[in-house]
């Protein structure tokens, strides 16, 4: 598939948006710890398709864009992890093969496949999204065996493919399933800060660097940082039960508007 055509204008008010898009991720990123693709990405597409580019082609640029600007804000978590000794490096090593096989592998199928069955699968990303932020806190059935390199290269590949196609990072897969081996979350949110960055880095390459406007990612990326430290604070003010339903409630609508983006491609 083509690219979409590259931006030559973007006015302020554009600008601002992406702003925008990137300091609300960034904010729920920081609230939850679970990343803020969920929410950049289908807010992109709208952007993309408000600037042009046909609905095919600004799927594929939001998903894109999306991945990029993950990489500059995993790496800054990665970065905090590290320094508090959270990160299980030797998971994340059995963890990276098959992540960085699995998130190119996808890029190169995504860019041969119709985007609404991307958009598909983001939909089924989300509706799995609210399912677990509703059910955590809920008691959970004993922890299995800590996971060793086989139960990790499934992890990697299942996050690896899931994260790289719907421009998420896969941080939504992967520390639900390390976490259910009995690893430590904190240990789980640090090591998928690691996992999700490798995902960024190889699906953006593969997608293909000449995809991006570095103009917007510049944009979505810092302000999705300095939201998510702002997020992290005011996590420490508010319930856990209510932050969840909050967004829980935003993953629903963009469930919602992306059923009327899909009805709207398949009745085309």
């Amino acid at each position: 598939m083509a690219p979409g055509p590259y931006i030559n204008k973007v006015d302020l008010a554009v600008y601002a948006a992406i702003a925008a898009i990137g300091a609300l991720g960034g904010v729920f990123a920081g609230l939850l710890g679970i990343g803020g693709g969920l929410i950049m990405t289908p807010l992109m597409l709208f952007v993309f398709e408000h600037l042009g580019y046909a609905p095919g082609a600004a799927a594929l640029a939001a998903i894109t864009t999306n991945l990029a600007a993950i990489f500059f804000t995993s790496a800054a978590g990665v970065a905090v992890h590290w320094l508090h000794g959270s990160i299980d490096w030797r998971l994340l090593a059995w963890l990276a093969p098959a992540t960085l096989a699995a998130a190119a592998a996808a890029a190169q199928v995504a860019l041969l496949v119709p985007p609404v069955l991307l958009i598909g699968l983001f939909l089924i990303l989300l509706l799995y999204s609210c399912w677990r932020l509703l059910a955590a806190g809920r008691a959970n059935a004993a922890p299995g065996p800590h996971p060793g390199p086989a139960y990790a290269l499934g992890t990697g590949a299942a996050a690896g493919l899931l994260g790289s196609a719907t421009g998420t990072g896969g941080g939504m897969i992967i520390t639900p399933l390390l976490e259910r081996r009995g690893v430590p979350l904190i240990r789980c949110v640090g090591t998928s800060a690691g996992n999700v960055m490798l995902v960024a880095v190889s699906a953006t390459l593969s997608y293909g660097v000449e995809r991006l406007d570095w103009r917007i990612v510049a944009v979505l990326a810092p302000s999705c940082l300095l939201a998510a430290a702002v997020g992290a604070r005011l996590a420490n003010r508010m319930r856990q039960r209510l932050l969840r339903m909050i967004y829980a409630g935003a993953l629903m609508l963009m469930v919602l508007r992306l059923l009327h983006w899909h009805w709207i491609q398949l009745s085309a």
